[in-house]
């Protein structure tokens, strides 16, 4: 706010951007950028557990509608094995800490570039995140079902999803 403060008094002023800022504009941003302080971790892992208990929300919220839907046209297994569960859900977790970080380190790194940088970041943004759908669906496929077998309801999903996903809204509100 200070820098638009600054900009506007120069403004009335009649001062141009390059006598406030300088000629060189991303010298400035730099020194500026330099100044803030950094985000300390225990303010990041907040963040990261709100997107992954939102994406699990949203996930049990899409396996319970299909659940619903499904078996009037076809016979559904709804046992689910436990451990294999627990390990894709870590999986998860890993991969979407990895990715914020990944998408962070784009971002900051596409701040003062062409547009040709900028597209070719979110290509691998792109293809950062569809390797990872790739993985965890590659995971689903090849591991075993091991551990104990469950067998939930479509609703159980539902109410899970919804639970994941206000806890993820919460969690989201109390840290910024």
């Amino acid at each position: 706010m200070d820098l638009l403060d600054h900009l506007l008094e120069g403004q009335e002023d009649g001062k141009t951007a390059t006598n406030l800022f300088g000629s060189h504009p991303q010298k400035y941003a730099d020194e500026l950028i330099a100044g803030l302080s950094h985000e300390k971790k225990r303010n990041v892992i907040p963040y990261v557990f709100s997107l992954v208990f939102n994406l699990l929300g949203w996930f049990s919220l899409l396996h319970g509608m299909i659940s619903l839907g499904l078996p009037k046209f076809t016979k559904v297994d709804e046992t689910t094995s436990l451990d294999n569960l627990i390990v894709l859900l870590t999986v998860i977790m890993i991969v979407t800490a990895f990715g914020v970080t990944f998408i962070f380190t784009l971002v900051r790194s596409t701040l003062f570039v062409n547009k040709k940088l900028r597209r070719r970041a979110f290509w691998k943004a792109g293809f950062f995140g569809a390797g990872s759908f790739a993985l965890i669906m590659f995971l689903t496929r090849i591991m075993p079902d091991f551990g104990p077998e469950v067998n939930f309801e479509w609703w159980v999903y539902l109410v899970i999803g919804t639970v994941l996903v206000i806890i993820s809204k919460l969690v989201r509100s109390i840290t910024t």
